[in-house]
């Protein structure tokens, strides 16, 4: 989703290391398109995540039951 959003305008920024901050409020994100959340005030607008999780995805396929 980064790579798509920051394709047009700011490609030098792909294939970089990034953090996240938390989540933005539904009603700021709905508002962005109109008016700029510049980074000075955009954490009254930002929720912290309450804990750190590392998701690891396998895919589901076939194959004998020794395999992981």
């Amino acid at each position: 989703m980064l790579s798509l959003a920051f394709q047009k305008n700011k490609p030098e920024i792909i294939g970089n290391g990034y953090f996240v901050l938390g989540t933005l409020e539904p009603s700021s994100w709905r508002k962005r398109a109109k008016e700029s959340i510049e980074f000075g005030n955009v954490q009254e607008h930002v929720h912290d995540f309450k804990e750190h999780l590392n998701v690891k995805y396998h895919p589901a396929h076939w194959g004998p039951a020794s395999e992981k």
